[in-house]
C-alpha cells in the first residue's frame, strides 16, 4: 500500500514548517505498513522520528530541509534532523534529498555554532533491518549518516554532498558506530571530514565496552575528502574485525581542486587509515582494488594508548591486515605503521601496490613513535627518513615482490625502514 504525502494535507512550498503534519503523515503509515510518497517540493522540518516501519519514498524534486531558524530547535536543541531509536524495519528511498542546513548552524571556520539546532543530520540507533537506497544527503551540521548499536543494515547508491573541512568540520560522511552486519555500496561520498568510518565507543559512556563491530562489507564507492577515505577509528574502545573494503576509488574534494593549501592541507589525508587508540583488538581488515588519485599518506596504522576515554592504559592489538591491488597516483609522505614501545603490529601483507610519494620535504627527518600524545593524523608523527614506508614495531610485515614504491621527488631517502624494540 502506497499513500501520497499530500493526501495528508502537506505539501512542499518551502516556507512553511511542516513538522508536526509530516511526522503524524510518518507516523499513520508506518502503523498501517503503508509507504509514504514524499512529493515534488521543498518540506521544512524540525527533526522527524521514524518508527518502526517506516518506509519512505522520496521522489525526485523532493527535499526535505532543516528548519534555518535556530529558535525552532529550541524545544529540541539536542534532537538529528533525521532518526530512529529501537526501531526495526525502516526504509528509505527514492531520488529525493535530505539537506540539513549545515551553513546556517556554523561559524566562518565551519565548527558547529553553540545553541540550538539538529545535532546530527540522518542517525539511526539501537535500530536493525535498516535499508537506505538512491537517496541524496547534502549540507551535513556534524556527522551525516550515522549507525550506532545497529544490525542487518544496507546502504546502496546514496550520494552525499557536503562542504571541505575548514567550512564543514566534523562532517563524516557514513559512521558505522557498534552495529554489526552492515553492506555499504554503490555510494558517492564527497565531505569535510572522514568518507567512510568505522568506530566503536558509546557516545554517552565513553570509556564503556560494548559489543564488536564486525561483518562490515563497503565495496564499489568513489569517495572525496579533505580527511580519510577509509577509517578505524578514532574512537576505538569495542574491538572491530571481520571488515572487507573492495573497489574502492579516492579522489581530491572538489572545493580543493585549486590547492595552494599548507602542505598535506586540503587533499584527503590518508588512504587507508586503521587505528586502535582505546584499548581494542582491531583484526581480520582486508582492503582490495583501492585506488587513491591523491592521499597525504597512502597506508597509516597506529596502536597506541591515549587513555583520554578509559583508565586502563594496556594498548590493544592489530594484527591480520591485508591490502591488495592498491594504487596510489600521488603522496606526499610515505606510509606509516606506527605502534607505541611494548607492542606490536602483527601480519601485515601488501600485495600488489604502486604508490608514489611526491614529497619535497628538506628539513629534520624524525619520526615520532606512537604514545598517545599526539591525535592520530600521520601529519603529526614528523617526517620520516624513508620514501616508502616507515614503521615502528611490525612483525610479520609481508611486502611482496609486486609492491612498488616510488621516490618521485628524488629524495635519496631508504625505501623501507622498520624499527623495532
Amino acid at each position: 500500500m502506497m499513500k501520497k504525502i499530500t493526501d495528508f494535507g502537506v505539501f512542499g512550498d518551502g516556507i512553511t514548517d511542516v513538522t508536526t503534519a509530516l511526522q503524524n503523515a510518518i507516523d499513520e503509515c508506518a502503523e498501517k505498513n503503508t509507504e509514504l510518497i514524499i512529493e515534488e517540493g521543498t518540506y521544512i522540518v524540525t527533526g522527524l522520528r521514524l518508527p518502526s516501519g517506516s518506509v519512505l519514498n522520496l521522489n525526485k524534486g523532493s527535499k526535505i530541509l532543516a528548519n534555518p531558524d535556530y529558535k525552532a530547535w529550541e524545544v529540541c536543541p539536542d534532537t538529528p534532523f533525521v532518526f530512529s531509536e529501537n526501531a526495526e524495519n525502516i526504509v528509505i528511498k527514492g531520488e529525493g534529498e535530505f539537506c540539513c542546513n549545515g551553513v546556517m548552524f556554523r561559524d566562518e571556520v565551519g565548527k558547529r555554532l553553540w545553541g540550538p539546532g539538529p545535532a546530527r543530520t540522518i542517525a539511526f540507533y539501537n535500530s536493525k533491518r535498516i535499508q537506505i537506497s538512491g537517496i541524496k544527503i547534502s549540507d551535513s551540521i556534524t556527522w551525516t549518516l550515522h549507525f550506532n548499536n545497529c544490525e542487518n543494515v544496507l546502504v546502496d547508491g546514496i550520494t552525499i554532498r557536503n562542504l571541505e573541512y575548514r567550512r564543514s568540520n566534523c562532517s563524516d560522511g557514513i559512521d558505522i558506530n557498534g552495529s554489526r552486519h552492515i553492506e555499504i555500496k554503490n555510494c558517492d561520498v564527497e565531505t569535510g571530514d572522514d568518507a567512510i568510518c568505522i568506530k566503536n565507543v558509546d557516545p554517552a559512556k565513553k570509556g564503556t565496552k560494548r559489543e564488536p563491530v564486525c561483518d562490515i562489507y563497503v565495496h564499489d564507492c568513489v569517495l572525496a575528502t579533505t580527511c580519510n577515505g577509509f577509517k578505524i577509528g578514532t574512537e576505538t574502545v569495542g574491538d572491530v574485525y571481520d571488515v572487507r573494503v573492495e573497489n574502492i576509488k579516492l579522489k581530491r574534494h572538489s572545493d580543493c581542486a585549486d590547492s595552494g593549501y599548507p602542505e598535506g592541507m586540503g587533499l584527503p589525508l590518508s588512504a587507508i587509515n586503521i587505528e586502535s587508540n582505546d584499548g581494542a583488538i582491531v583484526h581480520d581488515i582486508s582492503v582490495k582494488n583501492y585506488h587513491a588519485e591523491i592521499a597525504g599518506t597512502p597506508l597509516f596504522m597506529v596502536l597506541q594508548k591515549r587513555c583520554t576515554i578509559t583508565e586502563d592504559k594496556t594498548p590493544g592489538k592489530i594484527y591480520n591486515i591485508y591490502v591488495e591491488n592498491f594504487k596510489v597516483d600521488r603522496s606526499i609522505r610515505p606510509s606509516l605503521i606506527n605502534c607505541t614501545q611494548g607492542a606490536y603490529i602483527d601480519n601485515v601483507e601488501i600485495k600488489n601496490a604502486e604508490l608514489h610519494n611526491f614529497e619535497t620535504y628538506k628539513g629534520e627527518l624524525k619520526a615520532i613513535q606512537a604514545c598517545g600524545r599526539c591525535y592520530p593524523d600521520p601529519y603529526n608523527y614528523g617526517h620520516f627518513p624513508a620514501y616508502g614506508l616507515f614503521g615502528y614495531n611490525v612483525k610479520n610485515l609481508n611486502i611482496h615482490d609486486d609492491v612498488e614504491f616510488f621516490d618521485e621527488a628524488d629524495s635519496g631517502r631508504e625505501c623501507i625502514i622498520i624499527k623495532n624494540d
